[in-house]
């Protein structure tokens, strides 16, 4: 367990205490004068239900300084003992359906906790501790950076990342084709585009997951689009303009191919290679297996470096976690 000046950190999933380790983190520019900076990281396999992981100070007394201190990408409380002032800091941000981040935080009067959700995917939880004797005015902020957990090299959050068929039909789509040509050569002259999209399996969808289109209902089926999402779903009046209402994502292009000119990608081609998926029809947001998410990523990767799209930029690396 953690010894620090305000007592022993204990670190607990749902209320019940659990054997965690830490990890001593190096002192730099932004915080010289801390008597001690640690990491603390909690591996956790999402089941579908809701779950807590806190990191508490045993047998803290409340003091009248303690305080919520909050930046970016970063939820932080600090507690006061005498001339010692000691932060544990979480990841996270407040940008509700934009954030990145599946789970939410919370703070306790002896600590902080990660709250994972139902719909949350993230596998490992960071809580950064730091702590100053005798602080000053001047320096009691350090503890604010000392225990900022995204400042910790190699301990970001992580997640299960997935992959989702948004089908498009030009025929009866609001999204015309005049529109999908526009946008092929608006994306040649931009890094990446926006946009957003309706989704069937809205449930399974977290900020951060990858997606295809699906050109559906012509001779060109095939792949058009291909990006993430920016968003969790939101619902919203249906793009058919019949008082339904359905769930959308926002969605960030990373290339879009005309079906009409860039014959790649192609529905029978895909067909032979991924026989378990319809390349002609389906619902608009069904997610794909992983496997068959990973050979499809690297598929795309070796078309837009035989087309020369990009400037060798890849899928996968713009995708980030598979």
């Amino acid at each position: 367990m953690l010894q620090t000046p305000l007592g022993e950190i204990i670190v607990s999933i749902d209320n019940k205490p659990v054997q965690y380790e830490f990890t001593a983190e190096p002192l730099n520019k932004s915080c010289p004068d801390l008597n001690g900076r640690y990491s603390i990281t909690v591996k956790f396999e999402p089941d579908g239900r809701q779950h807590t992981v806190s990191c508490r100070i045993i047998d803290h007394v409340p003091d009248e300084r303690d305080d919520i201190e909050t930046g970016e990408r970063l939820e932080l409380k600090s507690f006061y003992k005498g001339n010692t002032k000691l932060s544990i800091g979480m990841e996270n941000d407040d940008l509700g359906l934009e954030s990145e981040y599946d789970y939410d935080t919370s703070y306790l009067d002896d600590g902080v906790q990660y709250e994972i959700r139902t719909f949350t995917r993230t596998l490992k939880y960071v809580f950064g501790i730091a702590w100053i004797l005798n602080f000053t005015d001047e320096n009691e902020n350090q503890t604010w950076f000392g225990a900022d957990p995204f400042a910790f090299e190699g301990k970001r959050h992580e997640f299960v990342q997935n992959m989702f068929v948004l089908r498009w039909n030009p025929a009866i789509s609001s999204y015309k084709k005049e529109t999908h040509k526009s946008l092929c050569r608006d994306i040649k002259k931009n890094d990446s585009l926006f946009m957003n999209w309706s989704i069937y399996e809205w449930e399974k969808l977290c900020y951060g997951d990858a997606f295809i289109t699906q050109q559906v209902g012509g001779k060109n089926d095939g792949i058009p689009i291909i990006g993430k999402f920016v968003s969790r779903c939101f619902e919203e009046e249906s793009w058919r303009d019949d008082d339904t209402k359905i769930h959308y994502a926002d969605i960030k292009i990373f290339y879009a191919f005309d079906r009409e000119k860039e014959k790649v990608l192609g529905a029978e081609e895909l067909e032979r290679d991924f026989p378990n998926i319809d390349w002609h029809g389906g619902h608009s947001g069904m997610m794909m297996k992983t496997e068959d998410a990973e050979r499809l990523i690297n598929k795309i990767d070796s078309v837009l470096k035989e087309i020369g799209a990009k400037n060798g930029k890849t899928f996968r690396e713009f995708l980030g976690a598979f």
